[in-house]
């Protein structure tokens, strides 16, 4: 009996739905993904053990460069606003929106709030300012940590830590320094904070592969 051959037939396969998928894909990580927002200052942090992550939120971020000039910024553009709003009003530094809107865009900043002639209001008055990085590029001297009208527990340093408080609710206190930066700096942080009674807060650093095994390995180890 002979045998029915089967017709060959070439196969085709259709990418279309592939390739919509991709798209499909690469659009939602670009609408999802949050990015490292741009830092003012280069940081070398020191390396611990410790690898709990901060949250994506509700963040203050208090920096403190190697040569002791420091930094501020929060993590969310919707307090920004709130922040910039509270220290317009008690510093009476009179703020346009287009001045508040570009103090929107700034992740961190580390300038006196008025003091001097490189300050934050000065800096915000400068049209498209943030945006370009044309003004201060590279030398923002520091958030200021000089005694107001006397009062050493008081400074424009714990005026911002207090109103960017108020302006995100709860939030959480990270610190970030340089592993050379010399110890006043580090000293003029903790006590803003411990004259605020904000004694919880976290230390950013950077994890260290070589110690993180060790303790792995030392953790599992029966007892």
């Amino acid at each position: 009996m002979p045998k029915v051959q089967v017709a060959k037939k070439s196969v085709f396969i259709d990418m279309t739905p592939m390739v919509d998928m991709a798209f499909l894909l690469v659009t939602f990580f670009m609408l999802a993904t949050t990015f490292r927002p741009e830092e003012p200052v280069i940081v070398d942090m020191p390396k611990s053990i410790d690898d709990r992550p901060l949250p994506d939120t509700g963040v203050i971020q208090i920096t403190f460069s190697k040569d002791g000039r420091i930094f501020i910024g929060t993590s969310q553009q919707g307090t920004r606003l709130k922040w910039i709003n509270y220290i317009d009003q008690m510093y009476k530094m009179s703020l346009d929106d287009e001045e508040k809107k570009r103090f929107t865009l700034l992740s961190s900043f580390g300038m006196p709030i008025m003091k001097g002639d490189k300050n934050l209001k000065g800096y915000l008055e400068q049209p498209g300012g943030p945006e370009r990085h044309a003004y201060f590029p590279d030398d923002q001297p520091g958030v200021s940590t000089d005694p107001i009208d006397g009062d050493s527990t008081h400074t424009e340093l714990t005026d911002l830590i207090t109103t960017a408080q108020a302006a995100g609710g709860q939030n959480v206190i990270a610190v970030r320094g340089d592993k050379e930066a010399n110890y006043p700096a580090f000293r003029k942080v903790i006590m803003a904070l411990q004259d605020l009674h904000d004694n919880a807060f976290s230390l950013i650093t950077n994890l260290d592969g070589e110690k993180q095994a060790e303790f792995n390995k030392s953790a599992s180890k029966p007892k």
